[in-house]
């Protein structure tokens, strides 16, 4: 079980740990994310203006075998109330029922269902984004590069809220708080060596 606080996206993703094993070396099964040089973010828009933040803490169980793509097993567990996006005000309406509603639902989870190859140190991996007990697929495309015992991914991919209940009533319109939100995930992770 591995756990990051800051600076460690996703929202989803957290999501990238798991992507960091994807296509590591044959005798890679674990790696250990590095929090203070990796970055789980979102970007949205509030009032037609750009916002970007982090969710800093999560954990990650991580099952991988190079080998044997189809036995992959990828965990991740994001706490919503790490949730910063430079806005105290906005960071606190992000708590409420109408949102993350953190204090019912304190916990988003991605779990990696595939992983593939889509070309030279290009990947996708297949998983389910559960937010508020509100489950749905998602494909996360990424970049990977490995040198000897460390990793580097980057990815993003972009969800809409609604699909997840965030921001209801009011917000649900998208006039005042964008529906698409961009996940970013920026990690480098060490191999565990056994």
């Amino acid at each position: 079980m591995l756990r990051l606080s800051a600076p460690a996206t996703a929202l989803a993703a957290t999501l990238a740990a798991a992507l960091a094993l994807a296509a590591g070396p044959a005798a890679a099964t674990d790696w250990s994310v590095d929090g203070d040089t990796s970055t789980l973010g979102f970007i949205g828009t509030q009032a037609g203006s750009e916002f970007t933040g982090r969710f800093a803490d999560f954990t990650a169980d991580i099952s991988f075998d190079p080998a044997d793509l189809e036995a992959v097993e990828v965990r991740v567990v994001i706490a919503v109330a790490s949730f910063d996006s430079g806005s105290e005000d906005r960071d606190e309406t992000a708590m409420d029922s109408d949102w993350f509603d953190a204090e019912t639902y304190p916990e988003a989870v991605f779990e990696v269902t595939r992983v593939e190859a889509t070309g030279e140190g290009t990947y996708e991996a297949a998983a389910t984004l559960t937010i508020k007990d509100q489950t749905r697929d998602v494909v996360l495309p990424f970049t990977l590069d490995i040198d000897g015992d460390t990793a580097r991914m980057s990815g993003e991919l972009t969800v809409d809220r609604r699909d997840y209940t965030l921001g209801t009533g009011d917000w649900a319109t998208g006039e005042l708080v964008g529906t698409d939100v961009t996940i970013t995930i920026d990690l480098s992770a060490v191999r565990v060596l056994e």
